[in-house]
C-alpha cells in the first residue's frame, strides 16, 4: 500500500499530494532564491506522481 504525503501552501489555498517522497531536503541560499522567496529555497524530491488541489491558483 502506498503512503500518501500531503502539504499545503502557507495560506492553505493549494494542497499538494505525493506518493513518493525523499527524506532529504535540499536548500539554495543564492541571491535570486532569497530575493524571490524571502529566504532560502527549500525542496523535497517527490518524483513524478504529484497532484495539486486547486491548481488554478498556482
Amino acid at each position: 500500500m502506498l503512503k500518501l504525503h500531503s502539504c499545503s501552501c502557507l495560506c492553505g489555498a493549494v494542497s499538494v499530494f505525493a506518493t513518493s517522497m525523499s527524506n532529504l531536503v535540499g536548500a539554495c541560499h543564492c541571491n535570486m532564491c532569497r530575493k524571490w522567496g524571502g529566504g532560502a529555497f527549500l525542496v523535497v524530491e517527490c518524483g513524478a506522481d504529484v497532484s495539486f488541489e486547486v491548481d488554478s491558483l498556482i
